[in-house]
């Protein structure tokens, strides 16, 4: 809610990830209590967006979808039904760099988005700062899934970016770089990735733009690990020669 110390936090932390925008910079030459004015406004209409669109997709909400976005939001959780795919891929040995790749693209999602761009944006997740999106039954589900019934609730109070977005993305990217036989296993892979992100807006963990900001990341990754693998098996084939 506007106003609330939660909402101002929100506010601060994701002004940090959009300094970088062309348009805050060019805001940033106002003088100073214009660029506040102008660069507070500019976060407080995507907070209220991400909000609105949050409110949307939970008007939809049933018992049969409860079931499909938690179970969507399962097998995305630290990456285990892309870790699986990979460790087919490996053993099938015919796409083994490929299956290689996977991996590296979910640790490298993990370590960039996880550890590190969340601790330093700290933004809250949307069910903190906006309480009707509390979720009714799937409350206890949500704090799970969010990781705030462990040890360390408080870190795990922030999402940005989305870590089952990056590391689907991040997997599904692989994929599609991989020279399948089966071309239609690609447009599933992206598929399944953006259920599972979807999955993540439909329980209110994150808001619209943690999902982007953990899509673009995992697209990131992806095409860093296919590179990172490729030129190691391009080396490692060159000194067999």
């Amino acid at each position: 809610p506007a106003g609330s110390p939660l909402a101002c936090l929100t506010c601060e932390n994701l002004a940090f990830s959009l300094q970088a925008l062309p348009v805050c910079q060019i805001v940033a030459k106002f003088p100073p209590s214009i660029s506040r004015m102008l660069g507070g406004m500019m976060i407080e209409m995507i907070q209220n967006a991400d909000l609105s669109i949050l409110h949307a997709i939970q008007g939809t909400a049933s018992p049969a979808l409860d079931t499909f976005m938690v179970g969507f939001t399962t097998l995305g959780e630290f990456g285990a039904l892309w870790a699986i795919v990979g460790a087919i891929m490996i053993a099938l040995n015919k796409h083994r760099t490929f299956g290689i790749a996977i991996f590296v693209a979910i640790a490298l999602a993990f370590v960039i988005g996880d550890i590190g761009l969340k601790n330093v944006i700290e933004r809250p997740r949307p069910f903190l700062v906006d309480p009707v999106l509390d979720a009714g039954s799937l409350r206890s589900y949500i704090e799970q899934s969010a990781g705030m019934t462990g040890a360390k609730p408080a870190k795990a109070a922030v999402g940005c970016p989305s870590g089952h977005s990056s590391t689907s993305f991040a997997a599904a990217t692989v994929i599609c770089l991989a020279p399948l036989a089966h071309r239609w296993l690609k447009p599933i892979a992206i598929a399944t990735a953006a259920a599972i992100a979807f999955s993540r807006l439909y329980l209110a963990v994150h808001n619209p733009t943690d999902v982007v900001l953990g899509a673009l990341l995992g697209i990131a990754c992806g095409c860093i690990a296919v590179c990172i693998v490729n030129t190691i098996e391009s080396r490692r084939k060159g000194r067999q020669a």
